[in-house]
């Protein structure tokens, strides 16, 4: 048994996602959800994406869709461990905490931390097959192989 531990690699995919993730989530606060003129523009009927995204971010944070999500992912990846789960469980729990869904998103990310203690299965080495006998004629035998 080993502890989850992501290889160098991993780490360096797992940082940067979480990098985008907080990115887009402080775009989305900032400028979509915080923006007073968005908020006129979508209030006015006018038919932008931004009025798109931020109607559906808002659902998601009243919904507590980014917590709910994050928990789910953390438990799974606790239960289970996996990169892409642990990947996915990152950056949502990333969104959860900036877009306002801080308690199950703050609980993700104690299970997140708490999966590194957990052991992890070393995967099982292939079973080599027996050999099949190269012949079953005598040496001497003039049949081809």
């Amino acid at each position: 048994m080993r502890y989850f531990l992501p290889n160098p690699r991993q780490t360096n995919i797992a940082i940067a996602l979480a990098c985008a993730a907080f990115f887009a989530a402080f775009y989305l606060r900032t400028f979509v959800l915080g923006s007073r003129e968005v908020e006129l523009d979508c209030a006015a009927g006018l038919l932008r994406a931004t009025c798109f995204l931020r109607n559906a971010t808002a659902d998601f944070r009243d919904t507590q869709l980014f917590g709910g999500m994050a928990m789910i992912a953390a438990a799974w990846h606790l239960w289970k461990p996996d990169f892409r789960v642990f990947l996915l469980a990152v950056s949502t729990a990333v969104f959860g905490l900036l877009l306002y869904n801080t308690p199950l998103s703050a609980l993700a990310a104690g299970l997140l931390i708490l999966s590194f203690a957990r052991p992890v299965p070393l995967p099982r080495p292939m079973q080599a097959r027996p050999a099949a006998p190269r012949t079953r004629e005598p040496a001497s035998s003039r049949r081809p192989r």
